[in-house]
């Protein structure tokens, strides 16, 4: 069986496989590459599993990578995903970081914690821009404007 077709039969009711499939590319970007630190623990199937049973998470996914810079509602829907990610039901990975530390009376390892709400942002925009860069967008994005600036009667750059 083909892990397309298996993915089809774990994808919520109203989730398409394209979307699905598209959504993973920037779940990928999210939790780790070569130029974006992964979640530690966390892996990409647990993941996975979160994000093809969930709209939102979905459309988050899909949002990454498709502006220069990530808007609040993408980077809301992230940090929920990632309290989530960490097990519990939140939208701020600030007050996750606090319960988890006060359920084990301070003594929690640093990387049983989610990051901090900055890190996160940054963790976010890294894996936006790279996704950004690698999904073809910033390609689509320069032929856009050297054809809007030859059919405007300007000359295109030379290269």
């Amino acid at each position: 069986m083909s892990r397309l077709n298996q993915l089809e039969r774990q994808v919520a009711d109203g989730i398409t496989k394209q979307e699905a499939c598209e959504a993973l590319m920037g779940l990928h970007a999210l939790t780790g590459r070569d130029t974006v630190s992964a979640f530690p623990s966390k892996g990409k199937l647990q993941p996975m599993q979160m994000l093809i049973k969930n709209h939102i998470y979905v459309k988050t996914m899909k949002d990454i990578g498709k502006e220069w810079s990530v808007n609040d509602d993408t980077f809301s829907a992230t940090e929920e995903f990632v309290c989530h990610l960490y097990g519990r039901k939140g939208t701020s990975v600030d007050s996750l970081r606090y319960e988890l530390c006060y359920a084990k009376g301070g003594k929690v390892t640093p990387e049983a914690l989610p990051p901090c709400q900055s890190s996160l942002w940054l963790h976010v925009s890294r894996a936006n821009y790279i996704r950004l860069l690698s999904g073809g967008e910033l390609q689509k994005r320069v032929l856009i404007s050297l054809l809007r600036m030859s059919m405007a009667g300007m000359q295109a750059l030379p290269f």
